[in-house]
C-alpha cells in the first residue's frame, strides 16, 4: 500500500507543517508525486504481471477515525519525530507543540489521506 503525503481537510497548522516536510523531501529528491504516480504505471506495464487491479481509498487520521484513525495518527507522529530528528526542521520543543496541535486539528477537521493498494498476479 502506498499513500500520498498530502492530506485532505487539514487545518491551518497542519498545512504549513506538511508543506515544510514536502519541500524538504523534494529538495533531497526523496519524494515526488510523479514517483508515486509512476508506481501504478510501472506495475501495469510490466510484462511479468497480469490481472492488474488498483484500489483507492480515503482513510481517516486522528482519534475521530476509530482504531484505524488512531493507528494512523501514531504512525504520523513516529514519522514526524523521525524526520525532525534528522532534518531538524524545527526545535524539539516546537515539534512536540506542533504534534499536539496537529493531533487536535486532525479530529476537529476530520482529516483524511488517500492511499492505494495494487493487486496483480505473476505471469506463468
Amino acid at each position: 500500500m502506498e499513500f500520498r503525503i498530502d492530506y485532505e481537510n487539514y487545518g491551518p497548522i497542519t498545512k504549513p507543517g506538511n508543506d515544510q516536510v514536502l519541500d524538504y523531501l523534494r529538495k533531497k529528491e526523496i519524494y515526488s508525486e510523479m514517483n508515486i504516480n509512476m508506481i501504478t504505471q510501472l506495475i501495469k506495464n510490466s510484462p511479468y504481471l497480469t490481472e492488474f487491479y488498483k484500489l483507492e481509498k480515503k482513510g481517516p487520521i486522528g482519534n475521530w477515525g476509530g482504531e484505524f484513525g488512531s493507528l494512523m495518527l501514531e504512525n504520523y507522529k513516529i514519522k514526524r519525530r523521525s524526520l525532525n530528528s534528522i532534518a531538524k526542521l524545527i526545535s524539539d520543543d516546537e515539534h512536540e507543540e506542533f504534534i499536539k496541535a496537529v493531533s487536535m486539528e486532525f479530529d476537529e477537521y476530520k482529516t483524511t489521506f488517500e492511499n492505494f493498494r495494487i493487486f496483480c498476479r505473476k505471469k506463468f
